[in-house]
């Protein structure tokens, strides 16, 4: 890649795991980090991120989630598994977090987001420190699900 005359290109980045960094902004000074194209729209987008996030939270997973535990609740009546099982109750306690985190916790913080995009602009900090809050709250909760997931799908001990 051929960078402007003056412009020095930053070395390969190493091999291995990578971590990624939001900057919203346009002007440093670090010769080891090249210039970004267009720093204020990754802010942007992830905030469009999070608006979409919610969206699909509340009219989408929210009922989804809804109608996979009524059909659970329904197979486990019309069979004789027994609802003191490790699996089961793991299964109804990792549900009923995902699902109260993501509509009592995650759902308003979205909202939250999405005024502080409309009154502070993506690029505030106030609004990246909120995304990243519901990102990293959201990770927890999807990771909850991966168990109530692997919980439901091997049984253990039962």
């Amino acid at each position: 890649m051929a960078g402007s005359p003056g412009t020095r290109l930053a070395p390969d980045p190493p091999e291995g795991p990578r971590e990624a960094l939001v900057i919203a902004t346009t002007s440093y000074q670090d010769p080891d980090l090249r210039q970004l194209r267009a720093p204020a729209r990754d802010a942007d987008e992830l905030a469009t991120i999070a608006r979409q996030a919610a969206f699909a939270g509340e009219r989408i997973f929210a009922p989804a989630g809804a109608v996979v535990f009524l059909m659970g609740i329904a197979m486990m009546t019309h069979t004789d598994w027994g609802w003191g099982k490790f699996w089961v109750v793991v299964g109804l306690l990792g549900y009923v977090s995902t699902f109260t985190t993501g509509v009592a916790v995650l759902s308003p913080m979205a909202r939250r987001i999405n005024a502080l995009v409309e009154e502070k602009g993506a690029t505030a900090p106030e609004t990246q420190a909120a995304i990243r809050k519901t990102l990293l709250i959201a990770r927890f909760d999807v990771a909850v699900l991966l168990i109530v997931i692997a919980d439901m799908v091997t049984k253990p001990f039962s």
